[in-house]
């Protein structure tokens, strides 16, 4: 359908808040607000009672590796587990993911098998999906082996995203933990005498990190790929990944060193499911006292995706910001963090990602509708009458 026209609910317009506002899809763009002449449209949406807000950006879901593999060593096809990931996507509002790919020594589903699968299968079948999915690479710096590989796929656009992780150490603490360290190889496809010789081997090529890291960040760049790295425990772990390039903190693990990226002018991502639950599983720094500080641009899915949808709800419920500030977090920020200036906000000219949300169970608000690039492409009974 090429024209589409949205009436009836209160929408999220930029610097104006929630406004009564009509809004016109044409050829896959907001044509125009408060449309009130001109051609027939194809579909009228009424969205009477409903809130009309910009689709989702996540930047980091994780998440979709349970259906890949929902237990360890129980695999299924990419088909059928990325088809069940974008009708997810799109029930939660998701419409534009980044699909957060491990590529490290760990090897299972975090190995470069695994990430050449993704990345080659969405190179092919990308147009089959409603939701816009994109390749985040959560690229483990002892990893080095790798690294010529994600430099091709760097060079022929196969990654969107590039998210420097360090997770050696804290595999190393739980040699020391049998059955930790047991659930862990499991996940990763050893048992645990081959994950620990993988655990040391990894760090036996620490000589090799710095160099093929300069190396990997001067391709990102070279790119437009934007650079991230993960779970910074202080601020000068963050300005020594900085200073590669890689200016999006992703899960700072303290207030401290997420004020250091905001003083540098470097977005922040945090979990959704964190404000959620009201701190984070890991007991790390509480992304809702980062959002108050204002030192937070990105909220993100992680590893539970209806937490996107209902993390804005939360922090408006606590009193934490208001609703365009909530709802910025989840669509203009993250967007505007990777370079995505086509979307994010309902305004003319803008790619139509739009939303038909029924909020009047704000703990567990409910996508009625879901339009991605100008197409509808999931909608409930009651906004077609």
């Amino acid at each position: 359908m090429r024209r589409i026209l949205i009436e009836g609910g209160l929408t999220l317009l930029p610097e104006h808040g929630m406004q009564p506002a009509a809004v016109l899809v044409e050829d896959g763009l907001i044509a125009e607000i408060d449309h009130a002449s001109g051609p027939r449209p194809d579909l009228v949406l009424n969205a009477r009672g409903l809130l009309v807000l910009p689709g989702l950006v996540d930047l980091h879901g994780d998440w979709f590796e349970l259906l890949v593999q929902p237990r360890p060593g129980v695999g299924f096809p990419l088909d059928l587990a990325l088809a069940q990931a974008d009708r997810q996507f799109l029930l939660n509002g998701v419409t534009t993911a980044y699909l957060a790919q491990g590529c490290s020594w760990e090897g299972g589903l975090r190995g470069v098998p695994a990430a050449t699968a993704l990345v080659e299968w969405l190179a092919a079948h990308r147009s089959r999906l409603g939701c816009d999915m994109r390749v985040h690479l959560r690229h483990e710096i002892f990893h080095v082996d790798a690294v010529p590989i994600v430099e091709a796929w760097l060079a022929n656009g196969g990654i969107q995203m590039l998210v420097l992780n360090e997770h050696l150490a804290e595999y190393e603490t739980r040699i020391e933990n049998p059955a930790k360290l047991a659930f862990w190889a499991a996940k990763c496809g050893h048992d645990t005498t081959s994950f620990i010789a993988a655990i040391r081997a990894a760090r036996a090529r620490e000589a090799e990190v710095a160099p093929t890291l300069a190396r990997l960040c001067a391709a990102a760049r070279a790119a437009g790929v934007p650079i991230g790295s993960h779970d910074d425990p202080d601020p000068a772990t963050r300005a020594s990944f900085s200073a590669l390039g890689a200016n999006i903190a992703e899960f700072p693990l303290s207030r401290a060193t997420a004020a250091a990226a905001r003083a540098a002018g470097e977005p922040v991502i945090m979990g959704a499911p964190n404000v959620l639950r009201g701190g984070s599983s890991a007991g790390n720094a509480s992304a809702a006292d980062i959002i108050a500080d204002g030192n937070c641009d990105a909220l993100c899915s992680d590893y539970y995706i209806p937490s996107m949808l209902a993390a804005p709800f939360r922090l408006v419920r606590g009193g934490i910001v208001t609703m365009e500030a909530a709802w910025d977090l989840v669509s203009g920020g993250p967007a505007r963090a990777v370079g995505l200036d086509d979307r994010g906000a309902i305004a003319a000219g803008r790619r139509a990602d739009l939303l038909l949300v029924d909020a009047s169970t704000p703990e567990a608000p409910r996508v009625v509708a879901a339009i991605g690039a100008g197409q509808l492409l999931h909608a409930e009974a009651q906004v077609l009458g």
